[in-house]
């Protein structure tokens, strides 16, 4: 059990993809509304990505981070950015393990229904393997902006 001290912590997976942003604006959402919560985001690159690649990665996200808080009033100090290595289900799993996360948010991908069984989905692997809950964040109506979230299958 974890202790009531322990702040609401949230991991958001990010691709740079549409879904990410989205993902992220709901996380930030979630977070300002619950005091003392932290966000973490995670992108994951292939193994061999370079150290200065890794390094570009982490400036470019912590640019976005900061615009995005910034924009919703929620204080940039408070979000944690993870660049790591390896594959995305994995490490988003570990990461979520490590700082002890209340919920794991991904933002929905957009391809065929087929292609998605045939290759099977980060968000089905995650809930299978994650510490917590994980939720999939996709706009309704698959408008871009549109308020509300709801659980994708």
């Amino acid at each position: 059990m974890v202790p009531s001290s322990h702040p609401f912590t949230v991991v958001v997976g990010d691709d740079f993809e549409p879904g990410s942003a989205y993902a992220f604006d709901r996380a930030v959402e979630l977070v300002v509304r619950v005091p003392r919560s932290l966000l973490h985001v995670v992108h994951v690159v292939r193994e061999g990505t370079t150290a200065t690649d890794v390094h570009r990665l982490t400036a470019m996200l912590r640019v976005y981070i900061e615009e995005k808080c910034l924009a919703a009033h929620h204080p940039a100090q408070f979000v944690d950015i993870h660049v790591r290595r390896g594959q995305p289900a994995q490490e988003i799993v570990l990461l979520a393990t490590e700082v002890a996360a209340d919920l794991i948010m991904l933002g929905a991908r957009t391809r065929t229904r087929v292609l998605g069984l045939l290759q099977g989905s980060l968000g089905a692997r995650l809930a299978r393997d994650a510490p917590c809950p994980v939720l999939v964040a996709e706009p309704i109506g698959g408008r871009a902006f549109a308020p509300g979230l709801h659980v994708s299958t």
